[in-house]
């Protein structure tokens, strides 16, 4: 799920509801107001397993986005890697 550089909360709400992440746009805008934080960090989230609209906030608010691990071989460069197969 990637969330736009600039998207406002109410975007993001459906965005998350849009992708099954969150039941109701609605209780997240809802939650965001509550909550008042001022900003919802762009990136890539991934949510494996059920997350509370409580747990999506938090992981939005405090930008802990999608990392992707890759580990290129010693000693090859950009191009040996892409032909090795590497993404």
């Amino acid at each position: 799920m990637d969330i736009p550089h600039g998207a406002s909360q109410r975007t993001i709400a459906r965005l998350l509801e849009e992708n099954g992440v969150v039941r109701s746009r609605y209780i997240f805008e809802a939650l965001c107001r509550y909550r008042k934080r001022s900003t919802l960090e762009a990136g890539e989230y991934f949510f494996d397993h059920p997350v509370t609209a409580l747990g999506v906030y938090d992981s939005i608010a405090n930008g802990r986005v999608y990392v992707k691990e890759f580990v290129v071989p010693e000693g090859f460069t950009m191009f040996e890697y892409c032909r090795a197969g590497g993404e």
